[in-house]
């Protein structure tokens, strides 16, 4: 699942620690899944933190937008910023929107998704409830955001 990409990731970034992704579904959200007593800084630690704190990370606002990826380099902007979510700013499932409960391809389905370059309003975990799930190259778009346990 999604937890394990993100894992995955980090071991193959040599990042070490446990991660997790912000992504939910009917059974499973953040909130439920994250342990909730640590800070949120990116990687490059060139900018601001994420949010000091869970009730920080989960009140709306970001103290700046997650746009670094595993390697500490910064993600480029494009057309497409999605992230796969499903997720409120609360750490919540937001919808119904989870490509079949994040197990389809297929463009019949669609997604929930937040926006990289956004954070500070709640776009960055819900900016579109309907991205269609086989739309784009599923390796590359939409990303996940991963954080550290």
């Amino acid at each position: 699942g999604a937890d394990g990409k993100c894992q995955r990731l980090a071991n193959g970034a040599s990042l070490g620690g446990l991660w997790k992704a912000w992504i939910s579904t009917t059974d499973s959200s953040p909130n439920q899944r994250f342990m909730k007593t640590y800070a949120y800084r990116l990687l490059d630690r060139a900018r601001p933190w994420v949010a000091y704190h869970w009730a920080d990370l989960t009140d709306g606002v970001l103290g700046t937008a997650i746009n670094i990826n595993q390697h500490g380099s910064q993600v480029a902007l494009s057309s497409i910023n999605d992230v796969w979510t499903a997720t409120d700013a609360s750490g919540n499932y937001d919808s119904g929107f989870t490509c079949n409960g994040w197990t389809s391809a297929v463009s019949g389905y669609n997604g929930g998704t937040g926006w990289f370059d956004e954070y500070n309003n709640t776009q960055w975990t819900l900016g579109f409830r309907s991205f269609l799930c086989g739309d784009r190259d599923p390796s590359i778009y939409p990303r996940l955001y991963c954080f550290e346990q």
